[in-house]
């Protein structure tokens, strides 16, 4: 506990030394969704996650408004259902720069096959938004080829605070549900590899995992899935 509350520390003094802007009086006026996932959602944390299936990004405005309100540091979203080509495009960044005015956005993305998805194909896509005044921000480059399980589920941000003369890593996840253990274990071993590869290049390296990890790491979950042994291997491995 005192490890985590350390971390957390730091985390907000590294990413509270910029001088972010007060919320604009548009995105002030938004009332909070009814649909947010926590009660907590509008403090000051430096970092918020939220997975924004199954409506979206386009249908999600509302959400996305409220999200950037108190105008954190990093904003996390999963689930964004995007195609890739969508995510680059002009349209996009205008949406962009009128519900979350002041932010960039880094983007990983793929269409899951119809046979992995149960469904028609649909984009599986994850969404950084990090503030201007972050200053220096760059993304993790991705390996692995455009089929590889992590894409879509994994994105790796990499922020230099001058002022500390450290860099913070921000990983965002959006981990397979139980039942896809090899994509599972695909994905976790692209972020262990992503955490080691970029601590080579910054010793001075912090690191934050966030995102839907679609796994319960502290108790056992009661009737959330039929497949309850792959379910309980799953949140025993993860943890």
């Amino acid at each position: 506990l005192a490890q985590e509350n350390a971390t957390g520390s730091w985390t907000e003094s590294f990413l509270s030394s910029y001088d972010l802007p007060r919320a604009d009086s548009q995105a002030a006026a938004v009332r909070p969704p009814p649909t947010l996932p926590y009660s907590t959602r509008f403090n000051n944390a430096a970092i918020v996650s939220c997975n924004l299936g199954p409506a979206g990004w386009w249908g999600n405005e509302t959400t996305i408004r409220a999200l950037v309100r108190s105008r954190p540091a990093l904003i996390l979203l999963q689930d964004v259902r995007l195609r890739e080509k969508h995510l680059g495009s002009k349209k996009f960044r205008t949406q962009l720069a009128r519900v979350a005015p002041g932010y960039k956005a880094f983007y990983t993305a793929r269409s899951l096959p119809e046979e992995d998805s149960g469904r028609a194909p649909y984009p599986m896509a994850c969404i950084t938004l990090y503030h201007e005044s972050l200053g220096q921000t760059e993304r993790v480059s991705e390996i692995g080829g455009r089929n590889a399980a992590a894409r879509g589920r994994v994105l790796g941000t990499v922020h230099h605070n001058p002022r500390h003369n450290t860099t913070l890593l921000c990983v965002n996840v959006y981990l397979p549900v139980a039942g896809h253990e090899a994509q599972f274990d695909e994905c976790w071993s692209y972020v262990r590899d992503l955490i080691q590869r970029t601590a080579i290049k910054h010793p001075d390296l912090h690191v934050v995992l966030a995102g839907d990890f679609n796994t319960a790491f502290s108790t056992h979950r009661v009737g959330y899935s039929s497949k309850k042994g792959e379910v309980y291997r799953r949140d025993t491995k993860a943890a």
